[in-house]
């Protein structure tokens, strides 16, 4: 900041100035010939105008045509130092700044220096002394190196302000970490991308464990007192097509929450630049489907993923083959083909690892289910339960539910504010009684210790509680932290029940053997469940083959009588 440069001047000359009784100051910077950023955004006659009068400072800016009549033309004509006093001026002669009568200022003596780099006159300086004499020992290149300061200041506002303007619109994200206080501010992008309820975290903070995740993908620069973490959100753009790559780890924040399709392409001769790769899959969607949005995700050097912002048609599909007809790539439809709250992380994964013909469901499922058992042991034995079925009419003696869930799945701040009821709801149900409570908890939440003993002492005074678990698809909790809470709190005695958030993701099936149910809420019958979605019809299926008991927490609509087999509401109970 310019004002900074002006006070470093004068506190390194405040002997001079305070000798000579120097109380204010003007300077004057003539257009530069240099080249920089701050010459293209002012007139080519343009003089810069810094008016000091310690400890404040004022800047402005005006055409060279306003010097005239000024203090600073008698200079311009020969460029020789001059001193007056005040009884010079005879007559009106203006001062640089207020382009007012000098003689309204307050001074006894005036000093006006020219300053000089290379033999161009490039700025001067006007000094005004509360003395009736006055010789500052300021040498040109003093006054030189100071003016250049200033230029160079101008020309990195400038530039900064660019800089902004790219990084405010540009997908670029950026965190700087104060190293002495251990806290970090990431900018809005990051911030909205990856869902962070705050710009400012500290190591105290519940996000700071997902903050230190990401960190580890950035780029770092080390300062004394700051590090600076940065990336480019888009890997490679071609800005002719308009086709941008992002990072792989930004796959599920693609933002299309109703119907999309997902295709997963691979170069397998390994030739081609990935932005060329991609291009051409953008090239071959745009034409067979031109009004499509598409997002591009790299998964490896020679792999992306592909999110368009809905489902592809058979035809379409045919079409795609045919203009794509050497490359190999696998077309997922959803909620056609899979749940809308599928990892596509993970599902990226098991395509490239496995590399299917098509994509087939049973495999994807069997596939989860085998990777989950290399990482778990499912050995585990609880005591039965029976099963009670009764009617829509009298489904609401299941228990009352306590504290519902948030509708917004993808606010960080939501779910704090969740977490922060839920537990104030935890304390007053042991303080108050409730009829057959049944609470609704993260399944992120069951790692902390204050949560699980509020749960020891619950479940002694309500025996027969059931728990409705849910996971922040934005936390991206591992199917291993899941299963084990899943087991603490199974052997603490709760009857479990797990929503959608866990049962329509094939990459948490595992856990349904911990689960005596699943809930469907109310948001979820809006529409019809079959809707002619095989996906939801095998999903059903395989949970009636393991015996797990569905509630519906609305009732469904008709055409799903047959789905549900003629039941609207399944609950569970104790012996």
């Amino acid at each position: 900041m310019y004002r900074n440069i002006i006070l470093e001047f004068l506190a390194n000359n405040d002997q001079t100035l305070h000798e000579n009784g120097c109380y204010q100051m003007t300077i004057v910077l003539f257009p530069s010939q240099t080249l920089g950023c701050n010459r293209l955004f002012k007139e080519d006659d343009d003089v810069t105008i810094y008016h000091i009068k310690n400890p404040y400072t004022f800047e402005k800016t005006y055409s060279m045509h306003n010097l005239e009549g000024t203090i600073v033309e008698l200079l311009i004509e020969d460029q020789n130092k001059k001193k007056f006093s005040y009884s010079d001026f005879q007559y009106e002669i203006k001062d640089p700044y207020y382009l007012k009568d000098i003689r309204e200022q307050k001074f006894l003596s005036i000093e006006v220096i020219p300053i000089f780099t290379n033999n161009d006159f490039i700025a001067c300086a006007l000094n005004y002394s509360n003395k009736e004499e006055m010789d500052l020992h300021i040498s040109n290149k003093k006054w030189s190196t100071f003016i250049h300061k200033l230029l160079e200041e101008q020309d990195k506002f400038y530039s900064d302000d660019v800089l902004w303007k790219i990084i405010e619109n540009e997908n670029l994200y950026y965190i700087v970490k104060n190293i002495n206080r251990n806290k970090y501010f990431m900018n809005k992008q990051f911030q909205d991308d990856y869902q962070y309820s705050k710009n400012l975290i500290s190591v105290q903070d519940k996000e700071y464990s997902q903050l230190k995740k990401h960190l580890s993908m950035f780029k770092k620069i080390v300062d004394d007192k700051i590090e600076i973490y940065y990336l480019a959100k888009n890997l490679c753009s071609d800005l002719d097509n308009q086709v941008d790559v992002y990072l792989f780890a930004l796959i599920n924040h693609h933002h299309f929450k109703e119907k999309y399709a997902f295709i997963f392409a691979k170069d397998l001769e390994d030739h081609q630049p990935i932005i060329e790769f991609s291009k051409k899959y953008f090239m071959a969607i745009k034409k067979v489907i031109p009004d499509s949005i598409c997002k591009f995700y790299q998964i490896d050097k020679n792999t992306v993923g592909i999110v368009i912002n809905r489902e592809i048609k058979k035809k379409e599909e045919v079409d795609l083959r045919f203009i794509l007809k050497k490359e190999y790539f696998i077309l997922v439809n959803f909620p056609k083909n899979l749940s809308l709250e599928t990892d596509l992380e993970k599902l990226s994964l098991y395509l490239n690892d496995v590399l299917p013909t098509e994509f087939n469901l049973h495999h994807y499922k069997e596939y989860c289910h085998q990777q989950n058992l290399q990482k778990l042991e499912c050995d585990s034995v609880f005591e039965s339960k029976s099963k009670i079925m009764i009617k829509a009419d009298t489904m609401k003696t299941i228990g009352q539910i306590i504290n519902p869930i948030l509708p917004d799945y993808y606010s960080i701040a939501n779910y704090q504010i969740f977490e922060n009821a839920m537990i104030n709801m935890f304390d007053t149900s042991l303080k108050k009684d409730f009829e057959r409570p049944i609470f609704t908890i993260l399944t992120k939440s069951l790692a902390r210790r204050k949560i699980y003993e509020q749960l020891k002492k619950i479940i002694i005074k309500y025996p027969e509680t059931k728990i409705i678990l849910h996971t922040a698809k934005i936390f991206n909790e591992s199917v291993e932290s899941i299963y084990h809470a899943m087991i603490k709190i199974k052997e603490l005695g709760y009857i479990i029940i797990i929503d959608s958030s866990i049962f329509m993701s094939l990459e948490y099936n595992i856990c349904l053997k911990l689960a005596d149910a699943i809930l469907i809420r109310k948001n979820e019958l809006t529409n019809s469940l079959i809707s002619n979605n095989p996906f939801n019809q095998r999903l059903f299926n395989m949970y009636y083959e393991y015996g797990k008991v569905v509630i519906f927490e609305g009732i469904p609509k008709e055409c799903d009588v047959e789905l549900i087999n003629e039941l609207t509401c399944l609950i569970i109970d104790k012996n």
